[in-house]
């Protein structure tokens, strides 16, 4: 298109940055205007000829744009009225008049002034033209049954009577567009072009539309089947206690009384029983919707999956150990007689814990550590003591472990809260008295998380871990009965206890 150089504006008219919500020709709007110099060129604007320039800032964000950061080709608008706001602030009522071109910036203080060049618009009224309007009218249309907020009245009124360029940027105010995409139908002077590119900016907000509505009417009827369900649990309730049956709300449905049952099954110890049963109350008095059901019924799950009172039944046997270490392991034979060596040290002292009335006072070896370079067997010997035990057998890496939460668990407050490997590890093994591996030791480290090694001696300490406390748990967890080895390619890298805290 060859550009009529002979329309450029000889008068210095102010320039206004606009975020985002622009006026195209021939539509009226009204803008509210902060920022200072904004408001002086308002106010000079409407003083002298009614005249400003409108231009789309390239970054929103700004509040102090320079030339730089406005696009070059814009709106110029009429002001047709000016309100005084709360702060400073002003509304004006804009008319778009036409498409305009900056070609001279003239002052920068207090606001900018710019002489302009009008662009002219190409219009061709032809089939194809005609069936683009018709296509974008009915698009808008499903949009307003949709939710969209457009101005009935006027979008009627405009579809009846105006021209296709005056369509097209009616269109293009009320869409829903990012700055880009704005700018580009201000620069577009070809009418069939713009309405092309409307059509399919409006597709794709009408499918915005639906999929908002689809989402809407499926939260609808989860939050409405959830509040009936609410309801009918409440009356059903009441009905039990009317009748005298099951008056402590726990036995309410199928879900509520099989886990009650596994409760009881698990036998727990005093202090988790208790808070068990506070959990399950708690969960019975929820709504399903609530998003805290999930929550609490997973840590139930876990209280009740955990071997609190399930031990392995295997028999201490020196014999048979040495054979299966023998089978399992050529060679390694001061390897084998320090582990046989520590089997019988076990086995005395439970001896004379059955030959005491408090066999509990009987501490029993329960770590070994397995010092040497990858590849040399140390997890195939400790899976052959499990074995000759007759005990589960379950392993956790420690290699590059910095989060004592990795340890420990996080607490039950936080999103996607679990509880720590070691207590994961006790449920995998369904017995509370594994042989527990935790390889590579020598690697655990510390930041700003926490100490893992913090952790790790309340575990290992036989003084301390007959009360393992897992954040998410909330309640001790007896470890004493586990038999722990560790491994490690170097000492010299581990923590002793001194160095611990």
């Amino acid at each position: 298109m060859n550009e009529d150089f002979s329309l450029i504006e000889k008068s210095a008219i102010p320039v206004v940055p606009i975020r985002d919500g622009i006026v195209f020709p021939q539509v009226e709007n009204a803008l509210v205007f902060g920022r200072p110099k904004s408001v002086a060129a308002i106010h000079d604007g409407f003083s002298k000829d009614k005249q400003i320039i409108l231009l789309l800032q390239k970054s929103p964000e700004k509040d102090d744009p320079t030339p730089e950061d406005l696009y070059s080709i814009g709106i110029r608008a009429t002001i047709r009225k000016v309100f005084a706001g709360d702060n400073g602030e002003v509304t004006a009522l804009i008319q778009g008049q036409e498409r305009v071109r900056v070609t001279e910036l003239l002052s920068i203080e207090p606001y900018m002034t710019a002489h302009v060049q009008v662009l002219p618009s190409l219009d061709e009224d032809d089939a194809e033209t005609e069936a683009l309007v018709r296509h974008i009218s009915n698009e808008l249309k499903h949009a307003v049954n949709l939710g969209k907020t457009v101005d009935v009245v006027y979008l009627m009124n405009i579809m009846g009577n105006a021209s296709p360029a005056a369509f097209s940027d009616f269109v293009a105010m009320v869409l829903d567009l990012k700055v880009e995409e704005r700018q580009i139908l201000i620069e577009e002077l070809d009418t069939k072009r713009r309405l092309q590119l409307e059509a399919e900016y409006v597709t794709k907000e009408l499918k915005v539309l639906e999929l908002e509505r689809k989402i809407h009417n499926k939260t609808q009827k989860k939050f409405e089947k959830g509040m009936k369900d609410a309801v009918l649990r409440e009356k059903l309730k009441t009905i039990e206690q009317e009748l005298g049956g099951m008056p402590d709300g726990l036995g309410e449905d199928k879900d509520m009384d099989e886990l009650k049952k596994k409760i009881l099954r698990a036998k727990m110890p005093p202090e988790a029983h208790e808070k068990a049963i506070k959990e399950l109350a708690r969960l019975a008095k929820m709504a399903p919707f609530n998003p805290e059901v999930s929550y609490v019924r997973t840590y139930l799950e876990l209280m009740v999956e955990l071997p609190w009172n399930k031990m392995s039944k295997g028999v201490l046997d020196i014999n048979k150990a040495q054979k299966v270490l023998d089978a399992d392991h050529y060679g390694l034979k001061k390897v084998k007689e320090r582990i046989l060596e520590f089997l019988a040290v076990m086995k005395l002292k439970e001896m004379q814990a059955k030959s005491k009335k408090n066999s509990k006072d009987v501490k029993q070896p329960t770590i070994l550590c397995f010092y040497g370079p990858p590849g040399v067997g140390k997890t195939s010997i400790g899976k052959s003591i499990a074995k000759a035990l007759g005990r589960e057998f379950v392993k956790m890496s420690l290699g590059g472990v910095r989060d004592e939460a990795e340890i420990r668990g996080h607490r039950r407050t936080y999103v996607g809260a679990l509880p720590g490997r070691i207590i994961q590890a006790i449920k995998q093994a369904k017995t509370k008295n594994p042989v527990f591996m935790l390889d590579e030791i020598d690697k655990v480290g510390a930041d700003y998380r926490g100490d893992p090694s913090s952790a790790l001696l309340e575990a290992l300490d036989p003084e301390q871990n007959h009360g393992f406390a897992d954040h998410y748990l909330e309640v001790p967890f007896d470890l004493s009965n586990v038999m722990f080895i560790t491994t490690a390619n170097m000492l010299d890298t581990i923590l002793r206890p001194s160095e611990i805290g």
